[in-house]
């Protein structure tokens, strides 16, 4: 599997976004800030999970510093405008 950098996967998250009418983008902009507690509780409970990614994850990380981390990103990556898309990305 190649692995693209934070350059590449960047322009083809502005080309996704250039493609998308505003109306659905600020739909989705909405329905992501409306559940983002949700879906970081969703994304950390499998990864608590998984047996890999378990050994390099406490529950107090997550509570503390990762659940509320992944609730901006997610905010912040579904947004109509966004100010740093690289920096999203490598966030």
């Amino acid at each position: 599997m190649r692995y693209k950098d934070k350059h590449q996967l960047a322009a083809e998250w502005l080309t996704l976004l250039e493609r998308t009418p505003v109306a659905l983008r600020q739909a989705v902009e909405q329905l992501a800030h409306a559940r983002r507690a949700p879906f970081a509780e969703h994304f950390y409970r499998v990864m608590l999970d998984d047996p890999h990614a378990s050994l390099f994850l406490s529950n107090e990380q997550v509570e503390k510093r990762l659940h509320p981390s992944m609730q901006r990103w997610l905010s912040a990556m579904f947004a109509v405008e966004h100010a740093d898309l690289e920096a999203l990305v490598e966030h």
